[in-house]
């Protein structure tokens, strides 16, 4: 699982299933998780907070994760 740093203290990785929230803090690390239906809420969230269309897909080379957001696709007006 490789993890990568976006920004203010926050690291992300992904274990084939979920995903891993990961913030260093003195005494230990804070940690979520979010299992595929939380991470569609959270984009679903992202989308109507700031009127825009998320498309999850994946980069070229990659195996696409399409599938993840899953059934609850939507569209947003730009």
């Amino acid at each position: 699982m490789t993890e990568r740093y976006l920004g203010d203290g926050l690291y992300a990785s992904w274990d084939g299933y979920q995903v891993k929230l990961r913030a260093p803090r003195d005494g230990g690390d804070h940690e979520i998780y979010l299992e595929p239906g939380v991470f569609n809420e959270f984009v679903l969230f992202i989308e109507d907070t700031f009127n825009i269309r998320v498309s999850v897909g994946a980069k070229s080379g990659e195996l696409p994760i399409s599938a993840f957001v899953g059934e609850q696709e939507k569209e947003a007006s730009v």
